[in-house]
């Protein structure tokens, strides 16, 4: 994850974070078989990147995590650039999925509850709030609407004299 974005996770109820050495993983997964998760993720993103990779509403990156053939929890990445329309987003994925399957968020490895998305914006705020400073000085606060995944290639287009000629 680089400083242009921010994670969320959602684990599905009998799935839980652990702490490997430096790294996390996922300990569990759910009766939900991968196929239907897949099917299930399919109608929801807009293309797949790779196998197990997503995009929902073009700008929030997608990916799941199955093991033994059984769904474990999806993670999510947004692009700080534009936070407040990623959480919009990632808020109506969440209410989607929770309607598949019962599901639990995670923040920096930190369960929370929410209950609408001002609340999960304001949390991903506080939790995020040195990284959203330090994007801030570094590029600005206009606002492009992109995926974390997308962000640097529209920086270095934005950075060409013929981008800066047409896009007045």
């Amino acid at each position: 994850m680089g400083m242009e974005s921010y994670n969320i996770m959602l684990l599905a109820h009998n799935v839980s974070i652990v702490k490997k050495h430096e790294y996390w993983g996922l300990s569990n997964y759910s009766d939900m078989s991968e196929n239907t998760i897949k099917k299930a993720i399919n109608q929801l993103c807009d293309c797949s990147m790779k196998e197990n990779e997503y995009v929902f509403k073009d700008i929030i990156d997608v990916k799941v995590y199955c093991e033994n053939n059984y769904f474990q929890g999806i993670e999510t990445r947004g692009c700080i650039s534009c936070l407040e329309e990623g959480i919009k987003r990632f808020y109506e994925l969440y209410y989607k999925m929770n309607e598949i399957i019962p599901i639990h968020v995670y923040v920096l490895d930190q369960r929370i509850d929410i209950h609408n998305e001002n609340e999960l914006y304001d949390t991903i705020c506080n939790l995020y709030s040195d990284k959203i400073n330090l994007f801030k000085r570094q590029y600005g606060d206009e606002e492009l609407i992109v995926s974390s995944g997308g962000f640097y290639n529209e920086i270095n287009k934005r950075k060409k004299w013929y981008y800066k000629i047409f896009h007045k």
